[in-house]
């Protein structure tokens, strides 16, 4: 189903194209402007079409119907992925550790995706961020090509991760470039000439051989929290492939517990948070 936007022009509108308000005030992209051009009832002026160089008048109402493409995937409507927010633009979900984003070989209808087909079916899919099989918490989707646009510029979060040993700094920046692991498809390292690759942190406790961190992300590589802790001689807990100690959690324990951003649409703040799933909690309580 299209998304409908509607606009009314004022003062600081007026003698300006429709591209140029769209692009400049609403953060349109050149790619999106280029379909409304082809869409006859793409953009409409005051209730007849109008084209993108037309210019506008304080009082016109301008009507935007958003290019739609749903998503096609089996819906699997027996899947549990809370939806912690929900609005014509933008869905969030409360991931659960095991369940991969996308369908893959040996996880096709087990994804957040087959999820989202059975809750929004006919509705687009445009995850803002990536989150690993088992990492948990807070996934964003855009529900349409200006949201998928716009979110990725403004949206922050923050892990909670459990580390194995007790970090002696109580906060840091860990700036180490990040390659793939020579012969390993999955596996990164830090190596010279990887990708610049930046993660910030802050103990929240230690105790009992555990750290809990917050962390923030500079950048997004591939493992980045995993790979940078490991680096560092701390490994996430349950983190097998990085050398972390399985015998507490059989995941590795992260979870996104916050999220910020700015409504594509409103332009209103919007904040959220996730609690630590049942595995995590359990092995929070023992540094606690």
């Amino acid at each position: 189903m299209a998304r409908i936007l509607r606009y009314r022009m004022g003062q600081p509108q007026a003698g300006r194209t429709v591209q140029d308000v769209l692009r400049r005030e609403h953060g349109f992209s050149s790619t999106l402007i280029r379909s409304l051009k082809t869409d006859p009832g793409g953009a409409l002026l005051n209730g007849a079409p109008v084209r993108m160089v037309d210019r506008l008048r304080a009082g016109d109402k301008l009507v935007i119907a958003l290019p739609s493409h749903p998503v096609e995937c089996t819906p699997n409507p027996a899947l549990r992925a809370p939806i912690l927010y929900r609005d014509p633009d933008v869905l969030v979900f409360d991931k659960p550790p095991g369940m991969p984003v996308h369908p893959s070989h040996g996880h096709r209808e087990d994804t957040l995706l087959n999820r989202f087909a059975a809750v929004c079916p006919g509705e687009e899919f445009h995850p803002v961020y990536r989150l690993d099989m088992d990492t948990s918490g807070l996934c964003a989707v855009a529900l349409h090509s200006l949201a998928a646009s716009l979110l990725p510029g403004t949206a922050r979060k923050e892990y909670l991760a459990l580390l194995c040993g007790e970090l002696p700094s109580d906060q840091g920046v860990i700036d180490a470039p990040i390659a793939r692991e020579e012969g390993s498809a999955i596996k990164r390292r830090v190596a010279p000439g990887g990708k610049p690759s930046l993660t910030r942190y802050r103990v929240v406790d230690r105790q009992n051989g555990f750290t809990a961190v917050a962390v923030r992300l500079e950048t997004g590589r591939t493992h980045q929290i995993r790979v940078h802790f490991a680096h560092l001689g701390f490994p996430l807990a349950g983190d097998w492939l990085y050398g972390g100690d399985t015998s507490v959690i059989p995941r590795h324990a992260l979870h996104c517990r916050r999220l910020w951003f700015v409504h594509p649409v409103t332009g209103q703040p919007v904040e959220l948070h996730s609690p630590l799933p049942k595995d995590m909690a359990e092995v929070y309580g023992l540094i606690v």
